[in-house]
């Protein structure tokens, strides 16, 4: 049996990503972030965000995209790990879409050594790449972030 699931598009640059729109929480305007020392090279910072402390994650560090400055037109989606709450930092959030598994290509057939790579989407434009949000950080990442909050 085929099922569907729903997957929220986002931009960074002309590179089309996704994320399973089970795992986003809400999207915001860019906010001021706060450095956060000795976290992981991939965290920005954090944002405060009613009160929650919440690491920022450099998308454009781990899709090796050229680095910009964050700009008040940028975007941020608020998305849980099995962890932890993040916010990525993307250019423009797009639409919800529905696809049926049989339509996802297998990152295992084609990128298999990304594991922040959950699956990929050919369309008429190119290929959206599904992320894997659980796995954006690897374990020494997560301790060093880890670190890096409890001595905030």
């Amino acid at each position: 049996m085929n099922t569907t699931i729903s997957l929220i598009l986002f931009k960074i640059e002309e590179n089309q990503f996704a994320l399973h729109l089970e795992s986003v929480e809400r999207v915001i305007h860019a906010v001021f972030i706060t450095e956060l020392p000795k976290s992981p090279d991939v965290i920005i910072g954090v944002i405060n965000l009613e009160g929650e402390i919440i690491p920022v994650v450099n998308l454009r560090k781990r899709f090796n995209i050229k680095s910009k400055d964050i700009h008040p037109n940028d975007q941020f989606i608020i998305a849980h790990t099995e962890s932890r709450v993040v916010a990525l930092v993307v250019d423009k959030v797009g639409d919800v879409i529905e696809k049926a598994t049989n339509e996802i290509i297998s990152n295992n057939d084609v990128l298999p050594h990304l594991p922040f790579v959950n699956g990929l989407i050919a369309t008429n434009d190119g290929l959206i790449v599904i992320n894997d949000i659980d796995n954006f950080l690897s374990l020494e990442e997560e301790i060093m972030l880890e670190r890096a909050l409890i001595n905030t």
